[in-house]
């Protein structure tokens, strides 16, 4: 015997709800150092509530799929997804909390093109009203800067070799130093050559958070003749950069 699901094809009330998901979702997601960007998994689960049950992935397919044929959305960027996980990993380390999983699984989406974002979501939603001026403001500001390639790292691509020797830097008491010649070589020989764009990244970000930095003159004495170009791991930054470090694999 066929089970019928009444939620797939979703009827015009269950489009309904689920647009109106998606435009509260992505009043959420408005921030300063990110995108305004909506999770769908968060989409779903307001549907779910709403219905007290229900299956949204139907609509939620139609949806995504009429925003994406229009060139309304794309998956939000890279740089941002890092930026999310830092938050949520220092918030996990300092509660005592497991750290998240990666979101690079996760359907998250920010909005390329707010007015045919708004026209599409016009068409499911029968309420629908403009987003606020400052919103759309932000949008369009957003749609318009390119990604950077310095950015936070994505987690799904902090593997466990990387952390581990990261940890061993954090842990230890000795003045550590890093080229970057050398921190690009021990990632292309522990990985064969398949991170090197992404170990170039981590390079500048972590540059750029402080967890490398120029050596004191204190340090430099006590270094002795170095390589131009030598940072020197400051432990503390690093722990604030990647909490991860922090904690007992």
């Amino acid at each position: 015997m066929t089970t019928v699901d009444p939620y797939d094809p979703p009827a015009a009330e269950s489009l309904d709800v689920v647009a109106d998901g998606w435009a509260r979702e992505l009043l959420r997601g408005v921030g300063d150092d990110v995108p305004p960007h909506l999770d769908e998994f968060d989409v779903g689960y307001q549907a779910v509530d709403t219905w007290h049950g229900g299956n949204p992935d139907p609509a939620l397919a139609v949806i995504r799929q009429a925003l994406l044929d229009v060139g309304a959305i794309t998956r939000l960027r890279s740089s941002a997804i890092g930026a999310l996980e830092r938050r949520s990993a220092r918030w996990a380390v300092q509660r005592g909390r497991e750290l998240p999983k990666p979101l690079s699984e996760n359907r998250i989406w920010e909005v390329t093109d707010v007015d045919r974002f708004e026209e599409t979501m016009g068409r499911f939603n029968r309420y629908f009203r403009p987003l606020p001026a400052d919103v759309r403001d932000r949008i369009i500001s957003w749609a318009s800067r390119p990604e950077t390639n310095a950015g936070a790292p994505e987690r799904g691509w902090l593997l466990d070799d990387t952390i581990d020797r990261l940890r061993h830097i954090a842990g230890s008491e000795e003045v550590s130093t890093e080229t970057r010649a050398r921190f690009l070589r021990w990632y292309n020989a522990t990985y064969k050559g398949m991170y090197d764009d992404f170990a170039g990244q981590l390079w500048r970000w972590l540059n750029a958070e402080g967890a490398l930095r120029k050596p004191t003159p204190a340090e430099r004495t006590r270094l002795g003749l170095i390589p131009a170009g030598t940072r020197v791991w400051d432990r503390d930054r690093l722990s604030a950069a990647l909490p991860e470090v922090t904690l007992e694999r």
